[in-house]
């Protein structure tokens, strides 16, 4: 017996395991939740019980059928009519061609659209699709060595977001929670990342300085007017009593404001003094930058199973980074956000290389003929692919994640 398991949440946020035959439908699959209650699908109407007789929710239901509709679909491509048998057990099979991908005008590689109705999409009468992609991955065989997972994300708006318990959940890198597929890949040959802050020159010379001291006295004072009126008294008391470069400098600001002159008060004083008020310069913070990464990958596929899996991995990023319509066409929707992830051979995050917050894909690129001579395989399919994928984060870095990644232990790189 060969068993299919597959991670899986429902529409409800239930967490749970799918597990499934594809070398017997004689064998029920099954889904077995957190708590460890495991539910049968009965073969002759594709409910799943547990021993008892309780029934799975009907939201559950649906969500462990769409699943075992994708996973269908992935095992078993190339036998449209193997997949018809399931047909009355999971939904979303695709039975129309041997793809395990999309075809035109279908929804996916297998899943059912689920429309989502929410926040201000509501004002706006808009309908968005949202579609699964399974658990994509190239090459099909199971990996031991390292490996990296880019995960889609379904991108939740602010104004719909309703699980917010502080200002830091707010943040788009822990918003967009509904995990709607992935891609495992081979660790590409490149990796970099570089963090930034941005700082910037700064001056303020002693006058523009004494300025903001009056204009803070202003507001703190409670009767504006007097204390315009003293700083005013003050100043002209000043302007008699003084010498030396205090009176320099403030001849050099009356002249330069002299009619036909017009001239700042540091051309004044460097022609006829060689000198120029202090600018006080200095390095200030000028604020966060977001991180950008670019990866590349070349999938040669090794036979059809695989042509089908490169296909599906192509549209998972097409289609994941592309904008949505309204049918109205007043309003587009937000495309997909993604997650690329690093992990050692036994599947846990990599300690030695560096996380990534939630993404967007902000560009995506295929070369179809990446060794300069057109060549196919006998389904069609191209010899080789090389892909290149580029993705920005969506939040900036912030100490306190270093923080929350190990409390400050230093026992992964971190972001």
């Amino acid at each position: 017996m060969t068993t299919v398991s597959n991670q899986i949440i429902t529409k409800n946020g239930t967490r749970g395991t799918f597990s499934w035959d594809p070398e017997s439908l004689a064998v029920a699959s099954s889904f077995t939740n957190s708590d460890g209650e495991k539910y049968t699908q009965n073969l002759d109407n594709g409910n799943f019980f547990k021993s008892d007789g309780t029934w799975l929710g009907a939201e559950d239901q649906l969500s462990v059928k769409q699943a075992f509709g994708q996973s269908i679909n992935l095992e078993i491509p190339e036998l449209v009519n193997q997949r018809k048998k399931y047909q009355k057990l999971a939904d979303g099979l695709n039975v129309f061609e041997n793809t395990g991908g999309a075809s035109a005008g279908d929804s996916g590689d297998g899943g059912t659209p689920e429309t989502m109705m929410d926040g201000l999409a509501n004002l706006a009468g808009a309908r968005k699709q949202h579609r699964t992609y399974g658990r994509l991955r190239y090459p099909l065989e199971l990996f031991d060595t390292d490996f990296m997972r880019i995960t889609q994300f379904k991108y939740e708006p602010l104004a719909s977001f309703k699980q917010v318990s502080s200002q830091r959940e707010r943040r788009a890198d822990r918003r967009h929670k509904t995990s709607i597929g992935s891609v495992t890949l081979p660790i590409p040959s490149q990796l970099t990342d570089t963090n930034n802050v941005s700082w910037n020159n700064s001056t303020m010379n002693d006058l523009e300085m004494a300025g903001i001291r009056a204009g803070g006295d202003i507001m703190n004072s409670g009767k504006p007017l007097e204390a315009v009126q003293k700083i005013i008294d003050d100043g002209l008391t000043s302007l008699e009593n003084n010498t030396g470069n205090a009176k320099t400098l403030i001849q050099s600001l009356i002249l330069g404001q002299l009619p036909g002159i017009n001239k700042r008060p540091n051309e004044v004083l460097g022609r006829f003094a060689g000198q120029i008020i202090n600018p006080n310069l200095e390095l200030i913070f000028g604020g966060p930058t977001l991180r950008s990464f670019q990866y590349s990958f070349r999938l040669t596929p090794r036979n059809d199973k695989e042509t089908q899996a490169v296909r599906s991995i192509i549209r998972f990023f097409k289609q994941g980074m592309s904008i949505k319509e309204n049918p109205t066409n007043l309003f587009l929707s937000a495309p997909n956000v993604f997650q690329p992830r690093f992990y050692n051979k036994e599947g846990k995050q990599h300690t030695f290389i560096n996380t990534i917050k939630k993404c967007a894909c902000t560009s995506f690129t295929v070369n179809y003929v990446p060794d300069n001579t057109f060549m196919t395989l006998p389904n069609s399919s191209m010899t080789a692919y090389e892909i290149g994928m580029s993705f920005q984060e969506m939040d900036p870095i912030i100490d306190q994640d270093y923080a929350e990644l190990d409390n400050n232990q230093d026992n992964i790189i971190g972001f």
